[in-house]
């Protein structure tokens, strides 16, 4: 059970990729599953960059595989910012 974090009410899944508050009226997309909770992006990297970072390592995950895709997350992250890893 997944909870919107705007009004605490339960979400629903809508099909694999949205989840939805009928209290607030909010989608929640989703990604392999896990739905995409956050109400702020963090100060490093927007919520949509991020979420299309996301994508893409979903896309090459046979590409590189685990570990592969943490040292390729690790070098997307700008050097200079606050991110904790």
């Amino acid at each position: 059970m997944f909870i919107c974090l705007s009004c605490n009410t339960e979400i629903v899944l809508i099909n694999k990729d949205n989840y939805y508050c009928s209290n607030c009226d909010k989608n929640y997309r989703a990604l392999l599953g896990i739905p995409d909770l956050r109400i702020f992006s963090p100060p490093y990297l927007s919520i949509d960059d991020d979420w299309s970072h996301a994508q893409e390592l979903v896309e090459h995950f046979n590409d590189y595989g685990f570990e592969g895709l943490l040292g390729y997350r690790y070098n997307y992250i700008p050097k200079n910012s606050n991110a904790l890893i």
